[in-house]
């Protein structure tokens, strides 16, 4: 019997290969924790991460405490306005392995919400 880990990393190789044609689109690439998730604009021409940004830096700024799916969710919408401010309107989303759903999903959602197509 294969281990979480283990099943994530074939997913994440499956998902890599699949990612290998898009070299002229930046990428979204999401990696989530027990508490935070975290995400990183990556660009594969230059092979640079040009930002990254984590729901513990929307927390801090938050009056408020926000469950980990909502501060996932305004994340991605704070992800996509930087991504506006520097023209860009289109990005691959990289879920890095995990599966699509919760606040993997909900990241995705706050950027298309903002107007990015991923």
């Amino acid at each position: 019997m294969k281990t979480v880990l283990e099943r994530r990393l074939r997913r994440k190789l499956r998902i890599k290969r699949r990612l290998a044609s898009n070299i002229n689109t930046p990428q979204v690439i999401v990696f989530k924790s027990n508490k935070y998730t975290y995400t990183q604009v990556y660009d594969p021409k230059s092979q640079k991460v040009l930002f990254g940004l984590s729901s513990k830096a929307v927390l801090k700024n938050s009056q408020t405490l926000l469950p980990k799916t909502q501060a996932a969710f305004e994340t991605g919408k704070r992800l996509a306005e930087w991504l506006l401010q520097k023209g860009l309107s289109r990005v691959v989303f990289n879920r890095n392995g995990f599966k699509y759903h919760g606040r993997v999903k909900a990241v995705c959602e706050g950027l298309r919400a903002s107007g990015i197509a991923v």
